[in-house]
């Protein structure tokens, strides 16, 4: 507990010497915070202490936001007696957003991570695409451009196209420039009848506690305790179980009391409003300093093959705005192959095709398939898998180390 009141005064002195040099005079003194903090901490931790054991598989996986892209769509993938009756269901839910759908399942596709899209739903007269920004993650160059493209390239004309963009909260929206295709066509405009703004927390949780779980067939037991673990998984993510009301109501008294809330609501909304824009004053501060760091990874990673691997190739797309990379070209049989680690929305690393060859070799493919296992296969991948950029070098590391192994071993088969 010590450590964790020493971060947060850490952080509050960052917002301290934040708002010391933005000059913001006109709100209340934020040294309080730093009382507040160490005291709030005490509760939370004593109430912490009293709740009933609670156990959810997401919460012990640390679910991210490929982990709920694949439970989604496995939802939505749910059949009875040929009939997609949970997607059904979403569809007619989106229709209370916009009165103008009127799309509903016939031989409806579901995947999860094809071409990179997080959830696509394809049927015969319409596709929709599904973008989970559920931890808030920043749209990457032309995002929701180049996804329209490719479903534009599966046979689907635009009108039959549809876009979700699914938050935590649903107050991010994209970002201009990711609706931007590299030949300059902005789908912005021209997606504005069929484009829907949804969150979890408003959307996605009340449909599954109010339109789905009670629907569930008594026969269907594994899939009613998939539905009830997810809808716990998302009310602890909103702090909104039941185990928790107690605890949350000592927290909001304490809160309440340390800011003196005890006057009008007008008076009470303004300072929980000011103490509110001070702590996203600092997550816009992290945000900009996360940025710069991603950048500092690459720069270091890129130098570490150089030392770890002196004779290879590199590849260096440290500065690339669409897709950075970094890895090195090994040659096996004749063949050239890149072991690399990039970024799209996500960080992911594995054996492809880039700077090496116009497309996947069958010889290679078979060479490197016990190398692969768990790693997913591409167009322009052998085998990719994600990971994180706390373990990324790590990994990518033994699985060069591991190919030049196999390639010493059997160097022509």
């Amino acid at each position: 507990m010590n450590d964790e009141i020493e971060l947060f005064g850490d952080s509050i002195a960052l917002v301290n010497e934040i708002y010391h040099l933005s000059d913001i005079s006109n709100l209340i003194d934020f040294d309080e915070i730093n009382k507040l903090t160490v005291s709030f901490m005490s509760i939370y931790q004593t109430e912490k202490n009293k709740l009933p054991y609670h156990i959810n598989i997401l919460d012990l996986l640390w679910a991210n936001e490929n982990a709920n892209s694949r439970i989604f769509a496995e939802l939505l993938k749910q059949k009875n007696d040929n009939k997609s009756e949970i997607l059904h269901s979403f569809l007619c839910y989106l229709t209370t957003q916009n009165a103008d759908f009127n799309q509903r399942p016939v031989k409806p596709q579901i995947t999860s991570e094809k071409e990179r899209i997080d959830i696509l739903v394809i049927d015969k007269d319409f596709a929709i695409i599904i973008e989970n920004k559920i931890h808030d993650a920043v749209d990457q160059v032309s995002q929701i451009a180049r996804y329209i493209d490719k479903v534009k390239k599966m046979g689907f004309k635009e009108t039959q196209i549809y876009f979700i963009y699914l938050t935590k909260y649903g107050n991010k929206k994209p970002e201009n420039q990711s609706w931007i295709n590299e030949n300059g066509t902005n789908y912005r405009e021209l997606f504005s009848k069929r484009y829907f703004q949804i969150s979890f927390r408003h959307d996605i949780l009340p449909w599954l506690t109010d339109y789905v779980l009670p629907n569930c067939k008594v026969k269907d037991v594994y899939l009613k305790s998939t539905i009830e673990q997810y809808i716990d998984y998302l009310e602890g993510m909103f702090n909104l179980r039941k185990i928790n009301h107690k605890m949350n109501s000592e927290l909001q008294k304490h809160i309440k009391e340390a800011l003196e809330l005890n006057s009008t609501p007008e008076k009470n909304h303004y300072k929980l409003t000011n103490k509110l824009s001070q702590l996203i004053k600092v997550e816009e501060q992290i945000k900009s300093m996360l940025q710069s760091t991603e950048k500092e990874c690459w720069n270091s990673w890129l130098r570490q093959l150089k030392i770890d691997f002196p004779n290879l190739v590199t590849v260096d797309y440290v500065n690339a705005i669409k897709f950075p990379k970094v890895g090195v070209i090994i040659e096996y049989n004749g063949y050239k192959f890149a072991i690399l680690i990039e970024k799209e929305t996500n960080i992911y690393y594995g054996i492809g095709r880039h700077e090496a060859s116009a497309e996947l070799n069958e010889e290679v493919k078979s060479f490197l398939k016990p190398l692969l296992e768990g790693f997913k296969e591409t167009p322009w991948w052998y085998g990719w898998k994600y990971t994180t950029f706390e373990n990324g070098y790590g990994s990518l590391k033994v699985l060069i180390e591991n190919v030049l192994i196999k390639i010493s071993v059997h160097p022509n088969q």
